[in-house]
């Protein structure tokens, strides 16, 4: 399975559809990322990843137009020909997790609120053992 995780910027505010019965939350997020090009310039790239959130008609006022959301779900990888009929390439997510973060420019303002998934008891066991796992390794290195 093929899991993405990306940490953005709303573009818009999330659009609300119904498709063959069911509700769909559609939004797409930018993710920007700093670089140096070859010359030692500073350049910034942006990759905009269209998601969509299935049976979660809660989440619609909480998803505006700045908010910084951290999204993870299955990618979708579709091509699509350009104004100039150039082929270009698009990224759709299913989104399985979503929190908003600290941080958004949105209707958050100075809070934040966390919505993820419902996960099973055996799911959060497992990981805080993992995190206690880890603590110990930490707790091991000489710096």
């Amino acid at each position: 399975m093929i899991r993405l995780s990306v940490i953005g910027h709303l573009g818009h505010d999330a659009l609300k559809k119904v498709i063959n019965g069911k509700s769909v939350l559609s939004f797409s997020v930018a993710q920007n990322e700093q670089f140096k090009d070859l010359m030692g310039v500073v350049q910034e790239r942006t990759t905009w990843i269209n998601c969509s959130v299935w049976g979660r008609d809660n989440l619609g006022p909480y998803l505006k137009k700045g908010t910084l959301v951290y999204v993870e779900g299955r990618p979708v990888f579709k091509g699509y020909a350009g104004k100039q009929g150039e082929v270009l390439a698009g990224v759709n997510m299913r989104v399985a997790e979503l929190a908003l973060l600290p941080g958004a420019r949105g209707v958050l303002g100075t809070g934040s609120a966390g919505v993820e998934e419902e996960r099973s008891e055996e799911e959060l066991e497992r990981e805080n053992e993992e995190e206690d796992d880890d603590e110990g390794v930490r707790n091991d290195l000489p710096f």
